[in-house]
C-alpha cells in the first residue's frame, strides 16, 4: 500500500475522478480499486457504471502509474492522453451500484517519447473488462496542446 492520494497521483479534479484509491504499485503496474456510487461520473439513474465507461477507469489508472514516476522525481502528477484500445472486451454492460471495481494496468511498452500501451483489466463480483490501452505523455503537455491546436 502506498501512502499517496489518488489526487497526487493523478491531474483529474473533481467531477472526473473515479478512482478511490491505489492498491498496490510496482515498476510495471498498479492496481487501484472504485466502488460504484451515483457521486461517480458516467452512472446512470439507476446508480449503475456502465462497462464501456471502464476505458477512463482504466486511463487513470495509467495516470496513477504515470503519477508515480514523476512524484519520484519530484514533479506533480502530468496530463496524459488516451489514443485508443484494443480488443476492449466486457463480460457484463454494467456494474451495479456498490460493486467494487478493481483495476490492474501493466506496462507493457513505454518509450522515450512518452507513448506507451498498458495491458488492463477490471475485475469485480459481476465480471470482468479487459483491454490493451494505448496512452501518450508528452514532456510538456501545455505546450503540446498548444501546437496541435495551432
Amino acid at each position: 500500500m502506498s501512502s499517496h492520494s489518488i489526487f497526487d497521483l493523478i491531474p483529474h479534479r473533481a467531477p472526473m475522478v473515479l478512482l478511490d484509491e491505489m492498491i498496490e504499485h510496482g515498476p510495471e503496474h498498479l492496481s487501484a480499486r472504485m466502488t460504484v456510487s451515483r457521486d461517480k461520473p458516467f452512472v446512470d439513474d439507476s446508480g449503475a457504471f456502465p462497462a464501456w465507461a471502464g476505458i477512463e477507469l482504466m486511463a487513470q489508472a495509467i495516470a496513477a502509474f504515470g503519477g508515480l514516476a514523476t512524484l519520484s522525481r519530484g514533479e506533480p502528477a502530468k496530463i496524459g492522453f488516451l489514443l485508443g484500445s484494443r480488443r476492449y472486451d466486457s463480460e457484463c454492460e454494467s456494474f451495479p451500484e456498490g460493486t467494487v471495481l478493481t483495476v490492474l494496468v501493466r506496462r507493457l511498452i513505454l518509450n522515450e517519447q512518452g507513448l506507451g500501451v498498458f495491458e488492463c483489466r477490471i475485475d469485480s463480483a459481476v465480471g470482468a473488462v479487459t483491454a490493451n490501452v494505448s496512452v501518450f505523455q508528452p514532456d510538456d503537455p501545455e505546450r503540446f496542446v498548444r501546437e496541435v491546436a495551432a
